[in-house]
């Protein structure tokens, strides 16, 4: 998501789609399987969780390019 737009100043906010607990319906931090796929088939990473996706290297190197 991206705020600010024609603003000096922009942020970005940048999440990983994850896995919703029904229960409680907030967000777990299971990636989706689509999320797991995209990491596997673009980086060649086997990440699970949205905190091994963002300490990773490669998916941070990945997300600065995107924002590039």
């Amino acid at each position: 998501m991206m705020v600010g737009e024609m603003q000096r100043f922009m942020g970005a906010l940048i999440t990983f789609k994850v896995d919703v607990d029904m229960k409680s319906g907030l967000p777990s931090k299971n990636l989706t399987p689509e999320t797991k796929a995209f990491f596997k088939k673009e980086l060649g990473l086997d990440v699970k969780t949205s905190d091994e996706a963002v300490s990773n290297p490669k998916v941070s190197e990945y997300v600065k390019k995107c924002l590039d």
